[in-house]
């Protein structure tokens, strides 16, 4: 358990924390992606753990996004799916791409990337 929230959450936390800190020491507007998983959405047979850690990062990010609204700090979070070829990881980045352009109007998000595989939910 220690080790999966480690990896999938608390570095997550811990690197938000040292970008805030310096954002807001240094008064400066932007934007942070963090990176989720349908899994933290929809859970997963034998990854139960992961799916909590993934899940919590979710929540991070909407509690991250309403606490630096003032600050003008935008904070999102990417949801992708499997991530099977070039063109699903691709993809991906693409869409962290757009999100940290300074035109994306978008706070507290989270946004899947997934193909369509999750639309409906099972």
């Amino acid at each position: 358990l220690k080790d999966m929230l480690e990896v999938n959450l608390y570095t997550t936390v811990n690197c938000c924390r040292e970008v805030v800190k310096n954002m807001i020491a240094n008064n400066t507007r932007g934007k942070i992606v963090t990176i989720g998983s349908v899994d933290g959405t929809f859970g997963q047979a034998d990854g139960a753990l992961y799916a909590v850690a993934k899940s919590a990062v979710h929540l991070y990010t909407r509690c991250l996004a309403k606490e630096l609204r003032k600050h003008n700090i935008s904070v999102n979070c990417v949801v992708p799916g499997t991530l099977r070829t070039d063109e699903d990881l691709a993809s991906v980045a693409q869409v962290v791409d757009w999100l940290c352009q300074p035109e994306t109007a978008i706070n507290g998000q989270l946004i899947r990337v997934d193909g369509g595989h999750h639309t409906f939910p099972l």
